[in-house]
């Protein structure tokens, strides 16, 4: 999960893990390393969010304009129908693909043969940039798993890199 927050007329996003209980509509955040990393993209500078999401009523008061200024930069796209789904698990490449859009990441030129990761997917880009840059390989066999929800673990190693 990353939040971003002005700082000295400046974005700065932190990223941390969303730690939910299960016992309480309450959510904690443990930040990943200790850095903050400055988010830079020059996608939509400038210009109001043509992303709309339809179900950020329950985190907006807390959350609503960092995820709005995230859409705003093309950091996060959220999903078919105007849907944020802020209360769902991040995934391996939701995870990554906000890395690579913050860093503009994309020139790597990597071959990759995942067979969870078809050739024309939305993410084969974001996968073959993270690869290439030895952010995060597979889990073996051939398999990446893209859809599996990210852990604490690979998102510290993955923001950790230089």
């Amino acid at each position: 999960m990353a939040f971003t927050y002005k700082e000295n007329n400046k974005n700065v996003t932190v990223f941390s893990n969303d730690l939910t209980n299960d016992a309480h509509s309450q959510h904690q955040f443990r930040l990943l390393a200790n850095s903050i990393f400055n988010a830079v993209s020059n996608r939509n500078q400038g210009s109001e969010s043509a992303v709309e999401f339809s179900d950020l009523q329950s985190v907006e008061s807390w959350a609503g304009s960092e995820i709005h200024e995230l859409a705003r930069l093309g950091l996060v796209n959220g999903f078919n129908g105007g849907r944020f789904e802020p209360l769902k698990k991040v995934t391996r490449v939701e995870f990554l693909a906000m890395i690579v859009r913050a860093f503009n990441l994309y020139d790597q030129k990597e071959t990759i043969s995942f067979k969870d990761v078809p050739p024309a997917s939305w993410y084969e880009t974001y996968v073959k940039a993270a690869v290439g840059l030895k952010l995060a390989e597979g889990i073996g066999e051939g398999y990446f798993e893209p859809n599996r929800a990210i852990t604490r673990e690979e998102m510290a190693q993955i923001s950790a890199m230089p």
